[in-house]
């Protein structure tokens, strides 16, 4: 593939940011400013930036936390293989966080459990669920609180969709947040 076919994707898709590596903490500094610098460029309101912008957070502590694989670099440990992909579609009208990364099979059933629970809720009885959660410790564990999916339901115009897709005998779960 030539970069004016991927120019050309880039376009129709919509995308403002895409990023394809290895991701670590140092790399949402960078996505901050990136991300911020091309809303406020766009003209695009402080609250639709900001859900955006968080959304988008969650999805790559997400992929930082829990991808299959774990990558110790000159700039400390970084999580390999994620994607993250923040655009406008043009369809609907919204912006658009899509997130990507291998996964432990094991955990496959329990992320769509967790995502189908906070996809029947409506955004008030998310917002208790959240405060519960971030109260009582509940899901807590060494690598976050486990309220990401929830942080990202709460903001999105739409349900979360997710898939699972596999790729030379690894699984990748992707996540499409709308705002």
């Amino acid at each position: 593939m030539v970069v004016s076919q991927i120019r050309e994707i880039i376009n129709k898709e919509g995308v403002c940011f895409v990023f394809y590596g290895s991701l670590s903490q140092s790399f949402i500094n960078f996505f901050l400013e990136t991300i911020g610098e091309q809303f406020k460029q766009k003209g695009i309101e402080k609250n639709l930036s900001k859900a955006v912008t968080i959304i988008a957070i969650e999805q790559i502590q997400n992929i930082m936390n829990y991808s299959q694989e774990e990558v110790i670099s000159s700039i400390g440990k970084c999580r390999d293989l994620g994607m993250i992909v923040v655009g406008y579609d043009y369809e609907s009208q919204r912006y658009y966080v899509n997130g990507s990364n291998e996964i432990d099979p094991e955990n496959r059933t329990k992320i769509i459990t967790r995502i189908d629970e906070i996809n029947l809720l409506d955004n008030q009885a998310q917002r208790k669920l959240l405060r519960q959660k971030l109260k009582s410790g509940e899901d807590a564990h060494n690598k976050g609180a486990g309220v990401g999916f929830v942080e990202m339901a709460k903001r999105s115009s739409a349900k979360l969709q997710y898939e699972f897709d596999e790729i030379d005998g690894k699984i990748y779960f992707n996540i499409l947040t709308f705002v």
